[in-house]
């Protein structure tokens, strides 16, 4: 009978151990889910913030297509090419359209281009590549864009190239 009863509480400790070792493995399995899906997550997003970075200059590209287009069109140039004029608004319209499609296109992916000028520089988002004595301008104040930044959410994907005013001292 003591035998029985010996064997009864060892049954009862070793199920109530195989419980606790079940719990245990569940929960393991549990956290190694969630950091998967964490890491998963991370990689899927930096492979889509490096596929984004590669179509900026492409984006860029059009840009500069649609300001060479829009400074022709609203240029001297064409009061001695009338027959052209037509075309050449044709050819502005189709890069600017262009450029709305894609910049839409990115607004669905989360990505927001930086402010720039008229706004303090900020070298998080910004990189300063040269700086500029603008009258009227703020000291700081961003008051030219090279190249065009990007961010998607909190992550800076290209920092924005821009001219900063400088105030001379003694001014």
């Amino acid at each position: 009978m003591r035998e029985l009863s010996r064997a009864s509480e060892l049954s009862g400790s070793l199920a109530a151990e195989v419980r606790q070792r079940q719990e245990e493995a569940a929960r393991a399995v549990h956290e190694r889910r969630e950091e998967f899906a964490t890491l998963e997550r991370r990689v899927r997003l930096a492979a889509e913030a490096d596929c984004i970075r590669s179509f900026l200059e492409a984006r860029d590209a059009l840009s500069r297509g649609a300001e060479a287009a829009g400074q022709v069109t609203a240029g001297r140039l064409l009061r001695y090419l009338p027959n052209m004029r037509k075309g050449l608004a044709g050819i502005a319209e189709g890069y600017d359209l262009a450029l709305q499609r894609f910049d839409r296109a990115l607004a669905r992916l989360g990505v927001v281009q930086v402010r720039t000028v008229g706004y303090p520089f900020d070298s998080r988002t910004m990189l300063a590549s040269r700086t500029v004595a603008a009258e009227g301008a703020a000291d700081g104040e961003v008051v030219e864009e090279y190249v065009s930044g990007f961010m998607r959410g909190d992550e800076v994907l290209r920092l924005a190239e821009v001219g900063v005013n400088r105030i001379a001292k003694g001014d």
